[in-house]
């Protein structure tokens, strides 16, 4: 047999084996997606409401529900109660059940796609976080999200009692870090920036550019708090999350679980604690010599992760009774769609209160703002169910998908280009995550 007969003959073994191959796939049942449980994604959307009710003051007053812009016009006491409802049920408890789920969604993402595809998407994240703190809200969690979320990657590797210890390690120096923080305000000379009256009239009247200036001002104000004290409570609610998705049966598990039994034995003292922190903040801001709004600097990391548990508890058993099944599905739409429907709650914020848009800042009650934060939510909630019946995905989560299509195909086509690359069998799955350790 001549050279060109040899090759011609191993051209035409070549053909039929990918042939046999193509037919024997086309053949195979198509892999199951995979499933996403829906009381995941209504603890999700809901605790978009929850964001939502804590950031919208801030886009309507001065400091929002922690300044006393509000303490104005509150005759009937309506604003008090609206401050105290927030604060004690509210604030930085949502915000770390949302934590919570992205670690365990980052964990399952890494294990489905791999972490070529989990980087990608912390950077589109970490884009957003950005454009969203500098131009939006200066309390953006994008960002850190992103940050923290390549930080803790080794994290993936480690044992579940080694996760925990950190996340019970990380919780303490949050605890420490805001007893710090409170003691750093008691005995510096704060710089306050813009008056009262200063920031009410930039923005109620300002521009785009300058509101935006003034934005990025606070946000990097901000962060001088929230990268020592705020980030390591989010950073603990993410490993708790990688460890959620290991054992995510359990979790997931209906009836009398020994997650329910483990909030009964802490739901007292989250109750009790974060009431007395909700009281504490209603205090006059000279009383005491100013002191008590740094003992509820203290307190609040204490007892916010522990009514965490509890509400993250209860709505797990809530949602997974059938009676419930209604208000589980309306809430998991907006799980579903939250990177879209979080950038949203701050645009909206932005165009409603900001002088470039309608121009209400300091123009709405913190009780009117209260009650136009669960409209706003109740609308986008209505919102995402339709979209998500007619076109599935939310926008920003299509955008997302088709970035990481892109990444993914130009990695496949780059390693496919390499002279001395291992060749792999047709429709062999490239291992993207080893097996996670218990």
């Amino acid at each position: 047999m001549t050279e060109d007969q040899r090759t011609t003959e191993d051209q035409r073994t070549i053909v039929d084996q990918r042939t046999t191959e193509d037919q024997r796939r086309s053949a195979a049942p198509a892999p199951k997606a995979r499933r996403r449980d829906a009381r995941i994604d209504a603890l999700r959307g809901i605790a978009l409401m929850g964001i939502l009710i804590v950031n919208l003051p801030f886009f309507a007053m001065p400091y929002g529900f922690a300044g006393g812009w509000w303490r104005q016009a509150d005759a009937l006491h309506l604003g008090t109660l609206s401050a105290f409802l927030i604060q004690a049920l509210f604030e930085s408890k949502f915000i770390l059940i949302f934590a919570f789920l992205f670690g365990m969604g980052a964990a399952g993402q890494i294990a489905a796609g791999g972490r070529r595809r989990f980087l990608v998407r912390m950077a589109v994240l970490a884009g957003l976080g950005v454009l969203n703190a500098a131009f939006v809200f200066e309390a953006d969690i994008l960002l850190p999200y992103a940050i923290l979320g390549l930080v803790l990657l080794p994290a993936l590797g480690w044992r579940t009692r080694t996760l925990v210890t950190v996340a019970g390690v990380l919780w303490a120096v949050a605890i420490l870090n805001h007893a710090l923080f409170a003691i750093y305000i008691a005995t510096a000379t704060p710089d306050l920036g813009l008056s009262e009256a200063g920031r009410i009239a930039l923005m109620r009247d300002g521009g785009f550019l300058p509101i935006a200036a003034q934005r990025l001002r606070d946000w990097l104000a901000f962060s001088q708090m929230s990268v020592p004290a705020l980030w390591p409570m989010t950073a603990s609610a993410f490993c708790l999350g990688i460890c959620a998705f290991r054992h995510k049966d359990a979790l997931l598990a209906t009836g009398d679980s020994p997650l329910m039994a483990a909030a009964r034995v802490v739901v007292w003292p989250a109750l009790v604690g974060n009431l007395a922190y909700g009281a504490l903040c209603l205090a006059p801001a000279d009383w005491a010599g100013g002191n008590v709004f740094l003992v509820t600097l203290a307190l609040r990391p204490v007892f916010a992760p522990l009514v965490s548990f509890v509400v993250f508890a209860g709505l797990m058993a809530l949602l997974a009774q059938p009676r419930w099944r209604g208000g589980r599905d309306f809430f998991a739409a907006s799980g579903r769609m939250s990177l879209s429907i979080y950038m949203l709650q701050g645009v909206i914020g932005s165009l409603l209160f900001f002088g470039y848009g309608a121009g209400l800042y300091a123009e709405v009650s913190l009780q009117g703002v209260l009650a136009l934060s669960l409209a706003l939510f109740l609308a986008l909630a209505l919102a995402a169910a339709g979209w998500s019946a007619r076109f599935g995905a939310g926008p920003l989560e299509a955008v997302l998908a088709r970035i990481l299509s892109w990444a993914t195909n130009r990695a496949t086509d780059r390693a496919a280009a390499r002279p001395h690359a291992p060749a792999r069998a047709a429709g062999q799955a490239r291992p993207e995550a080893g097996p996670m350790r218990g």
